[in-house]
Protein backbone atom coordinates (compact mmCIF):
# COMPACT_ATOMS: atom_id res chain seq x y z
CA UNK A 1 0.00 0.00 0.00
CA UNK A 2 2.81 2.41 0.84
CA UNK A 3 4.41 1.60 -2.49
CA UNK A 4 1.25 2.63 -4.35
CA UNK A 5 1.02 5.92 -2.46
CA UNK A 6 4.69 6.67 -3.13
CA UNK A 7 4.26 5.73 -6.80
CA UNK A 8 1.22 7.99 -7.05
CA UNK A 9 3.01 10.97 -5.51
CA UNK A 10 6.26 10.54 -7.45
CA UNK A 11 4.60 10.04 -10.82
CA UNK A 12 2.46 13.15 -10.31
CA UNK A 13 5.47 15.24 -9.29
CA UNK A 14 7.58 13.98 -12.20
CA UNK A 15 4.71 14.77 -14.58
CA UNK A 16 4.75 18.38 -13.35
CA UNK A 17 8.48 18.66 -14.07
CA UNK A 18 8.14 17.19 -17.56
CA UNK A 19 5.16 19.39 -18.40
CA UNK A 20 7.16 22.49 -17.49
CA UNK A 21 9.83 21.28 -19.94
CA UNK A 22 7.20 20.73 -22.63
CA UNK A 23 5.80 24.21 -22.11
CA UNK A 24 9.32 25.59 -22.56
CA UNK A 25 9.86 23.68 -25.82
CA UNK A 26 6.43 24.45 -27.25
CA UNK A 27 6.64 28.09 -26.14
CA UNK A 28 9.99 28.43 -27.90
CA UNK A 29 8.49 26.81 -31.01
CA UNK A 30 5.60 29.27 -30.94
CA UNK A 31 7.97 32.23 -30.74
CA UNK A 32 9.90 30.91 -33.74
CA UNK A 33 7.09 29.64 -36.00
CA UNK A 34 3.95 31.50 -34.77
CA UNK A 35 1.77 28.48 -35.57
CA UNK A 36 -1.66 27.60 -34.22
CA UNK A 37 -0.41 24.08 -33.61
CA UNK A 38 2.13 25.34 -31.08
CA UNK A 39 -0.56 27.40 -29.35
CA UNK A 40 -2.77 24.32 -29.12
CA UNK A 41 0.06 22.32 -27.59
CA UNK A 42 0.74 25.13 -25.09
CA UNK A 43 -2.92 25.26 -24.05
CA UNK A 44 -3.02 21.46 -23.70
CA UNK A 45 0.17 21.41 -21.61
CA UNK A 46 -1.00 24.33 -19.48
CA UNK A 47 -4.32 22.69 -18.61
CA UNK A 48 -2.64 19.35 -17.93
CA UNK A 49 -0.02 21.12 -15.80
CA UNK A 50 -2.75 22.80 -13.76
CA UNK A 51 -4.55 19.48 -13.21
CA UNK A 52 -1.37 17.61 -12.33
CA UNK A 53 -0.14 20.34 -9.98
CA UNK A 54 -3.45 20.27 -8.11
CA UNK A 55 -3.27 16.47 -7.95
CA UNK A 56 0.28 16.60 -6.60
CA UNK A 57 -0.73 19.15 -3.98
CA UNK A 58 -3.69 17.11 -2.74
CA UNK A 59 -1.87 13.77 -2.67
CA UNK A 60 1.28 15.15 -1.06
CA UNK A 61 0.64 18.31 0.96
CA UNK A 62 -3.08 18.71 1.73
CA UNK A 63 -3.58 17.80 5.40
CA UNK A 64 -6.82 15.84 4.99
CA UNK A 65 -6.43 14.18 1.60
CA UNK A 66 -2.76 13.18 1.90
CA UNK A 67 -3.46 11.60 5.28
CA UNK A 68 -6.51 9.80 3.93
CA UNK A 69 -4.65 8.41 0.91
CA UNK A 70 -1.75 7.20 3.05
CA UNK A 71 -3.98 5.48 5.65
CA UNK A 72 -4.47 1.84 4.64
CA UNK A 73 -7.41 1.47 7.05
CA UNK A 74 -9.43 4.15 5.23
CA UNK A 75 -8.62 3.37 1.60
CA UNK A 76 -9.41 0.12 -0.15
CA UNK A 77 -6.42 -1.06 -2.21
CA UNK A 78 -8.36 -1.32 -5.50
CA UNK A 79 -9.19 2.40 -5.94
CA UNK A 80 -5.65 3.30 -4.91
CA UNK A 81 -4.29 0.84 -7.48
CA UNK A 82 -6.55 2.33 -10.18
CA UNK A 83 -5.52 5.92 -9.32
CA UNK A 84 -1.83 4.95 -9.26
CA UNK A 85 -2.15 3.10 -12.56
CA UNK A 86 -3.85 6.06 -14.24
CA UNK A 87 -1.18 8.43 -12.93
CA UNK A 88 1.63 6.15 -14.15
CA UNK A 89 -0.02 5.82 -17.58
CA UNK A 90 -0.30 9.61 -17.76
CA UNK A 91 3.38 9.88 -16.86
CA UNK A 92 4.22 7.36 -19.59
CA UNK A 93 2.36 9.45 -22.15
CA UNK A 94 4.07 12.64 -20.99
CA UNK A 95 7.48 10.94 -21.12
CA UNK A 96 6.80 9.82 -24.70
CA UNK A 97 5.59 13.28 -25.78
CA UNK A 98 8.63 14.85 -24.10
CA UNK A 99 10.96 12.43 -25.88
CA UNK A 100 9.33 13.21 -29.25
CA UNK A 101 9.25 16.98 -28.66
CA UNK A 102 12.72 17.45 -27.21
CA UNK A 103 14.44 16.17 -30.34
Amino acid sequence: MDVLVTLLRLSAALSVVLLVGLIYVWGRNYLIFRSKHAVGLLVFAGILLLQTTITTYFYTFHPAVSGWVANSELVHPLPLFVMSSAQVLQLGGIVFITWVSWD
